[in-house]
């Protein structure tokens, strides 16, 4: 199976497990109102409230663990059960994620290039650290 940009993440972030969930409680600062009123839109008619809302929107979703705050500014618009149950959604929102802090890179950028691999780290997980992560992944997936 070739590997790919995404399934490399997938692999790095869920062990490739579409339904994974995480909370992330300082990604709380971040959180919108823009985002929670998109939240309470995807989910009507039932009611939910920004508490709900904004607990949600602080957790990271699906193969790729993309925070939910991201998922709604980037245009979700069904409940977070149902993008995990669609692969093509989570595959359509991560390009959409990386295009919108330009790393879309292709696997070979990210392997071949240590800067261009290190840029892709701070911007998709908030550390460089993750590039060597990446790297380890990698490795035991080409094996």
């Amino acid at each position: 199976m070739t590997i790919t940009l995404s399934r490399l993440v997938a692999q790095v972030e869920s062990d490739n497990q579409p339904q994974a969930t995480r909370y992330e409680p300082g990604f709380a600062k971040y959180v919108t109102q823009r985002s929670i009123d998109a939240i309470k839109r995807a989910y009507k008619p039932a009611y939910m409230n920004d508490t709900t809302a904004k607990t949600l929107l602080m957790f990271s979703w699906g193969r790729h663990q993309i925070m939910g705050e991201n998922l709604y500014v980037l245009g979700l618009q069904v409940p977070l059960h149902v993008y995990q149950a669609d692969d093509a959604q989570q595959e359509s929102m991560f390009r959409a994620y990386c295009d919108s802090r330009n790393i879309a890179f292709s696997i070979f950028d990210l392997i071949g290039d240590e800067n261009k691999r290190k840029t892709f780290a701070r911007k998709y997980n908030g550390s460089e650290l993750y590039a060597d992560r990446l790297m380890n992944v990698y490795r035991r997936m080409v094996v």
